[in-house]
């Protein structure tokens, strides 16, 4: 974290991308730094959009922070509301669904808790729901179903 507060003070351009179009914050979102990240946005020009593909299969940042339960990440995403919270990706899928079928029940809460901002009826490809997901997860998969009904809007 130092480091990437000095390189920032020195007049580091956190707007430049890599040979792979990628940014140091989607690098830093993809490690699951979180506090790397909050300080990139709170203390920079920060001009990227974060809700274009990225990564592959159609991802943007949030994607890949979701399905890896980098729940701090997450949140600083959310809170700056700096990607898409229901693109779906090359299969439709969406960070929800991710998050719940990877058992990631700190980042299910956090985009849940974002309330109609968040489809928790989007469907992917195969007509499936982060609550199918969620049954299908051996990893918190029972409470991250209760979680899901317990907004209103369920089906």
């Amino acid at each position: 974290m130092e480091s990437v507060k000095i390189l920032l003070e020195a007049g580091a351009d956190i707007n430049l991308v890599d040979s792979r179009s990628e940014s140091s914050f989607e690098k830093a979102a993809r490690a699951g730094r979180g506090p790397v990240i909050e300080h990139m946005l709170a203390n920079t020009d920060f001009r990227l959009d974060l809700s274009s593909s990225v990564f592959g299969e159609g991802q943007n940042v949030l994607h890949v922070a979701a399905a890896k339960c980098f729940h701090k990440s997450v949140e600083v995403i959310l809170r700056k509301r700096a990607a898409d919270l229901n693109r779906g990706d090359s299969s439709g899928r969406t960070p929800l669904m991710l998050a719940a079928a990877n058992g990631c029940l700190e980042v299910v809460k956090a985009l849940v808790s974002m309330g109609s901002a968040v489809d928790v009826n989007a469907k992917d490809a195969c007509n499936q729901t982060a609550l199918h997901a969620a049954c299908r997860s051996n990893k918190n998969g029972d409470q991250i179903g209760r979680l899901l009904f317990q907004r209103d809007d369920i089906r």
